[in-house]
Parts: C-alpha cells; sequence; structure tokens
C-alpha cells in the first residue's frame, strides 16, 4: 500500500495584493504569498518499497533508483530520472531533502520541471535545477537546465555556494510562469526564469554522482486535501484543562489554536503547515503551574543532595546544580518563571543517573 503522506491544501485568497484574510479564494495572492501555489500536499518518505509506484524510473543504463534504508539512492554512474506519476502541474511546490554517498566526490542532483521522458541521456522537454558540487569542500553550485531532447545549457548559474554537505533541501516554485528555486529553507529565492503557462510534471534527476533523496514534496491543486493531523491538535488542545497551566503559555497556546481553526477553515496549505507547527510548539511548552512555596519544596529536596560519594554520574550532578543556582535567584511572584523552574529542579532530581 502506498505510503504517502497527505496533508490539507487549498484555495487561495480573493482579493488584492493589499487585501486581508477573507474567506473568498481564487486565483489572486496577496504580496506576501507570491511563492505560494493553491492544492493540497503529499509527501513521500520512501519508507516503503510501494513508493516507488508513485515514480516513473528512467535509466541511462541498465538500473533504475532503488529504496535503500527509508531512502531513495541513485548508485548507478549515470543520468537517472524519477518522474512523479501524479500528472502535470502549471503551477507547483516542490522540494526535496538530498545528500551524497561521497562527500568529497561529485554531487549533482536537482528537481526536473519539464515533459517527455525517456531513458536516453538528457531525454526530457523543460527544465532542471540542480545542486552541484563546487570546487571548495563546501561550495555548490546552483543551476537551471534546460533541456530538448538534449541538452541545451545552463540559462542560469549561481556559484560559490556555502552550504553544509548534508541535509541539503532543494525547492522549486513554479507559478505565474516563473520558477523560483529555493536552497536549504530559505524564505528568499536564490533564482527565478520565466518557464511560460506549458502544465509539465516534476521529479528528479540524478547525474552521474552517487546521491540519495528523502522526505519529496509536492503542492499542486491536483493534490489531494486531508485535514487530519491539524484536526488532530486542535481536538487535543480543546481538551486540555487549561486551569493547569500558566498564564502566558495557555495564552499562546489560545492564540495558536484560534489561528488553527482559522487555517482549516481557509483550507490553505501553507496556513495549515504553519499552524500545525505552531499549535504543536504551543502544546508542547506548556508550564505546569507551581506556587512559590512547592519551588521553595523542590529546592530544599535539591540541595539536600550532595554527591561527595560521588554516587551520581558527574553531568547529571551538575545539571541539578545549574538549575538550583537560577532558581534559588528568580523572583517568586513571576509565576511563568516560579512554575518552569520549579518543574525543571524536579526534572533534574528525577534524571540523576546513579552509578552502578
Amino acid at each position: 500500500m502506498k505510503r504517502l503522506i497527505k496533508v490539507i491544501a487549498g484555495t487561495l485568497i480573493l482579493g488584492s495584493l493589499f487585501s486581508s484574510f477573507s474567506a473568498t479564494y481564487a486565483k489572486y495572492y496577496p504580496i506576501e504569498d507570491i511563492y505560494k501555489v493553491s492544492g493540497g500536499k503529499t509527501v513521500i518518505t520512501f519508507d516503503n518499497e510501494d513508493d516507488l509506484d508513485n515514480f516513473f524510473l528512467f535509466s541511462e543504463f541498465d538500473k533504475s533508483p532503488e529504496i535503500i534504508d527509508e531512502k531513495l539512492y541513485f548508485y548507478n554512474l549515470a543520468e537517472q530520472k524519477a518522474i512523479y506519476a501524479n500528472g502535470t502541474y502549471e503551477a507547483v511546490d516542490v522540494s526535496v531533502d538530498i545528500n551524497t554517498i561521497n562527500k568529497n566526490g561529485k554531487f549533482d542532483t536537482g528537481i526536473y520541471f519539464a515533459t517527455d521522458f525517456n531513458y536516453k541521456l538528457d531525454g526530457a522537454v523543460g527544465y532542471e535545477v540542480n545542486l552541484e558540487k563546487g570546487p571548495g569542500s563546501a561550495t555548490f553550485y546552483l543551476k537551471l537546465h534546460e533541456f530538448n531532447h538534449g541538452y541545451r545549457g545552463a540559462k542560469v548559474e549561481i556559484s560559490g555556494l556555502k552550504l553544509p554537505t548534508v541535509d541539503l533541501n532543494l525547492r522549486v516554485v513554479v507559478r505565474e510562469r516563473y520558477l523560483y528555486a529555493f536552497v536549504n529553507h530559505e524564505s528568499k529565492p536564490r533564482l527565478k526564469y520565466y518557464v511560460g503557462a506549458q502544465a509539465r510534471n516534476v521529479g528528479l534527476r540524478n547525474f552521474y554522482s552517487p546521491n540519495y533523496v528523502d522526505n519529496f514534496t509536492v503542492i499542486g491543486e491536483s493534490e489531494e486535501i486531508s485535514k487530519s493531523k491539524l484536526d488532530s491538535l486542535i481536538e487535543k488542545a480543546e481538551k486540555i484543562d487549561k486551569s493547569l497551566y500558566t498564564s502566558v503559555t495557555i495564552s499562546n497556546l489560545n492564540s495558536a489554536l484560534n489561528g488553527a481553526k482559522q487555517a482549516i477553515a481557509s483550507n490553505n496549505q501553507y496556513d495549515i503547515d504553519k499552524y500545525e507547527d505552531l499549535l504543536e510548539k504551543a502544546l508542547n511548552e506548556l508550564i505546569i503551574k507551581r506556587t512559590a512555596a512547592e519551588l521553595e519544596e523542590a529546592l530544599t529536596k535539591a540541595k539536600n543532595i550532595n554527591n561527595e560519594d560521588e554516587k551520581y554520574t558527574t553531568n547529571s550532578y551538575k545539571a541539578l546544580l545549574m538549575v538550583i543556582e537560577i532558581a534559588e535567584k528568580i523572583d517568586r511572584n513571576d509565576e511563568e518563571k516560579v512554575s518552569y523552574w520549579c518543574n525543571q529542579l524536579e526534572k533534574k532530581i528525577d534524571a540523576l543517573i546513579a552509578y552502578l
């Protein structure tokens, strides 16, 4: 069974470039949304062999990309293509995490926006954005290549990018006839290029380098809408007994919860993603309400623990001493600090590691 992670998407807000949030949607974007596209989101994590069913695979020679250890590997020294099989897009947001098996060797992996693929070298019509290893140990090229049943050259080339050699992310957005490329989750594109209005496939290209990819993500109108994760977080947040937690963290939770409900109503993929993160963060950061008396009790207990007989490991005992030092100095009228450091003290006491 295909293991696709489907996440909510949506249509876009109707209005001028300067309009505020509205419940009506159309093709116009506010100015801050110029890199967003409408539609649902699919993430393919390559944790199952059936994930390959989502791609048309091509290789210049006799071996196609294959899944190993929940990654899609391009082992062969050949041009290999993995083209997403869900259809073509005029507007799309596609990204992938990429890495190389040989960190000091060749690195050449990218995202296609093209059609008419075949098994021949450079067999495609359209464009590919790739990250390619530069001359230095942590330098890269970002290039936009054009193909028309053969290589037609690099249309844009950015050299000398300083990037880590692990955990790279490449993202391509196509909308309003322009292609934009982003690196490592940056908010502004590194390149922009006019590609016209033709609907094209998206996919991956690897060129003569041993690389692997993960988390292939597509946002577009053809993708299925799902609200399950954010719905679940909203349900969890609404069941919280708010009297148990500090006022500031409850205020943060309420703000994230209200935004999440608006995002659910809007069916906007980017708002859904944003409030999934914000609501999950607000839930994780809830602080159980504690009193100054409870803090003093925890401090007394903590200070009565000594390590003269080296019962506990040095690091776990030092961690406790650091929290004791902070907790002694905080304002006893500050509910947030009292609650946070009282909880931290108790956690550090419980976390003491005794030598066997």
